[in-house]
């Protein structure tokens, strides 16, 4: 919670309106036991409810040890738990399978409601790759 309050006040002391610069990137993490993972899901939930109109987005990226099933997976669960547990509505979460890194992250963004969403480095196109597909 330290981290996003302190983000928040350096946008208000920059002038600066939330999402006038476009996507703001909350946390990062790599592939966590979900009774950890939770913690962060906690802090972005709250984060995203407390700025009305904003969409999160939950981009996950397999790293060389993962399938593309196990991003998509992971992305399913984070998306059911903020809708189910904590009350996000459904146009209020993204989830993104980003492209391939030499280690799995999650990285978890905030936008202005219609805003620009997050640019996806390095780039994904998952098209017609298999589920069981593992990152080189």
């Amino acid at each position: 919670m330290g981290r996003v309050f302190i983000t928040f006040c350096l946008l208000l002391g920059s002038g600066q309106a939330f999402g006038e610069t476009g996507p703001l990137k909350i946390d990062q993490y790599g592939f966590l036991s979900f009774k950890k993972e939770l913690s962060y899901l906690n802090r972005f939930a709250t984060t995203l409810i407390g700025w009305t109109g904003a969409r999160g987005y939950i981009v996950i990226s397999p790293g060389r040890s993962n399938t593309l099933r196990q991003a998509q997976q992971r992305a399913s669960r984070a998306k059911t738990y903020l809708l189910n547990k904590r009350g996000i509505p459904p146009d209020g979460i993204v989830t993104v399978i980003g492209g391939c890194r030499e280690e799995a992250t999650v990285d978890l963004w905030i936008t202005v409601k219609n805003g620009a969403p997050p640019i996806l480095t390095p780039p994904n196109d998952w098209t017609g790759v298999p589920k069981d597909y593992r990152c080189p």
